[in-house]
């Protein structure tokens, strides 16, 4: 993780939540391994579900870690109707794949963007750990 310049975040819907394994990942990731790093946040749900997780980790995943979840993100809703093979299966499918492509490109312009900022020393201020 340290050495990453971005993340994708892809978190099934779990009982409408982020799972439990996940949320202790990122509480465990410290500023260190994630901080002042892009992540796009891709949920996922087996029906039309799946918006329950973004809401929960631009919330609550980033607060100690300083991960910095960016605008976009992106919903899978029946995932066992789409992605499955090379080609898209439906109008919906190829329009997902068009969203995941958009918001890839837009990931890889943060990551670039912030770079400079954790590089300048700025970010590591001892005083603030936490934030406010």
């Amino acid at each position: 993780m340290r050495k990453a310049d971005g993340f994708v975040i892809i978190s099934p819907e779990w009982a409408g939540m982020v799972p439990p394994g996940l949320k202790n990942l990122l509480l465990f990731a410290g500023p260190k391994e994630v901080g002042h790093k892009p992540a796009l946040i891709v949920a996922v749900s087996a029906s039309r579900g799946g918006s329950y997780p973004v809401n929960e980790l631009r919330t609550s995943g980033y607060k100690n870690s300083r991960m910095v979840y960016i605008p976009e993100h992106v919903l899978v809703q029946d995932v066992a109707d789409v992605l499955a093979g090379e080609t898209p299966a439906s109008d919906r499918d190829a329009w997902l794949r068009r969203r995941i492509e958009f918001a890839d490109r837009i990931l890889l312009d943060y990551a670039k963007a912030l770079a400079p900022i954790r590089s300048s020393g700025l970010t590591e201020h001892a005083d603030f750990p936490y934030g406010m």
